[in-house]
Order: structure tokens, then sequence, then C-alpha cells
């Protein structure tokens, strides 16, 4: 949903709206996507071809940590962007972003229908790389908590040492704390559904939306046959009262 409001935020009204499959919420780390973590560091505009009718933006990008072979640290490297797809990233020069790209006639585009985002907003899906980069099995459940209004990058408040609360749908119940970032895990978590509960300032609410499938407090960790696949989601966002 929050890629979905930032295409429609940003392209220009004479654009096709972005259209991305819902994301799912475990697994979907692929093996042929390029995925890093850079600076854009310069932009240019390229005048297009055939049938586009607005420039590609061709980003320079520093890469300061990779989890693909043939990008290295301390690089730079080229990231595209079509604006004519309607789906298209506009990257701040200065700022730092996670990066998925995928290759195509010998350049690496993104989109808003990847996993590319703010640092802020992409530590579930760096703690599952940087698993899977050390040979580690990912968390069963990695997700961030904010006060919402305030989570963007340029004001983000992570809610730091809180408490989260899983409940499971046979009545187990599991309990872990968001770090600095806002960032909890859980490890092992058996199979099953799940609702996450965090433990809030006075000032602060947290509500459950009527419809659990689209409620990102409700989880289901999935009996997957790859460490991956079993490894879901959550982005959770608090309120004022």
């Amino acid at each position: 949903m929050l890629r979905l409001l930032a295409a429609l935020l940003l392209i220009p009204a004479t654009a096709y709206a972005c259209d991305c499959p819902p994301t799912p919420t475990c697994g979907a780390i692929t093996t042929n996507a390029q995925f890093f973590v850079g600076t854009a560091i310069a932009q240019r505009n390229v005048p297009h071809q055939g049938a586009h009718q607005v420039d590609f933006v061709d980003y320079t990008v520093h890469v300061t940590e990779s989890f693909t072979p043939n990008i290295a640290v301390g690089s730079t490297t080229h990231v595209w962007s079509d604006p004519s797809s309607g789906c298209s990233w506009t990257f701040k020069v200065g700022q730092t972003y996670l990066f998925e790209t995928h290759p195509d006639q010998g350049r690496l585009y993104t989109s808003l229908c990847t996993f590319t985002a703010e640092l802020w907003n992409a530590q579930p899906v760096l703690t599952q790389l940087r698993a899977l980069k050390a040979n580690h099995r990912p968390p069963s459940l990695v997700g961030t908590l904010f006060e919402e209004g305030v989570h963007t990058p340029s004001a983000t408040r992570p809610l730091a040492s809180t408490s989260i609360t899983a409940h499971s749908a046979t009545g187990r119940i599991f309990s872990t704390k968001t770090d600095a970032q806002g960032v909890f895990s859980f490890n092992a978590l058996p199979a099953g559904a799940y609702t996450l509960t965090p433990t809030l300032p006075a000032d602060l609410k947290f509500d459950h939306a009527a419809n659990s499938a689209e409620d990102p407090s409700h989880i289901q960790i999935p009996s997957a046959t790859t460490a991956i696949e079993a490894s879901c989601r959550a982005y959770l966002n608090a309120t004022k009262r």
C-alpha cells in the first residue's frame, strides 16, 4: 500500500497509475534480483527512445553494502528508472536506499513494485538479506514499529525498546522487544497464524483492522521448504490518542 500511494503522488497526471501486484508478506526475495545498499550521488535524464514519451532517469549510486557478488562495496553503479511505467522511483541525491534491481539490456532497473526502499523502511528485508548472506536462517518474523505520521526519511521516529507480543491461534504467546531502530524479530516461530500487539506509551495506541487480511499485525507463518520462504515481514504503525 505504501508503494502504491507513493506512486500516485510522484507520477505526473498524464502518466499511467502504478499497478503493482500485492507484496507477499513472507519470502519473495528472488535469486534473480540484485540487492545492495547505496547512496544516490548523481542523476541524469536520458532522452527516450521508441515508444517512450518521457526520459529515463539514470542514477549513479555509491555502494555501501552488497548482497550480489558482481556489485562490490565501495564501487559505483547505475540504477535506471522508467517514469513512463508509472511505477518509477524518484531518488534524492545524498540519500541512502536499499535497492532491488533487475537487469535488462545491460542496465539495472528498479521500480515501486520491488523491495527498493529508504533505509528506515527497509530493515525487515535487510535483516533477511544479511542472514542469508551469512548462511544463517532468517528470523521467522521480522518487522518494524513506528509512530505513524513521522516515519519519513527526514523525520523518522522508530519506537525503541517496545515490547511486541505474538499471540498464536493455538493460544501460545511469544514476546520480544524493538531495538533502537524500531526493529523486532522472532526466531523459530512454529507455522501458523499470529496476531502482533505492541505495548505502547500512554499517549499512543495501536488498532487492529476489522479485516484481518488488511491488518499488518495478522501474520501467517507458512510451513515452507526453504528458510526464506518461511521468513515473514510486518510493518506496524502506532498513532496518537
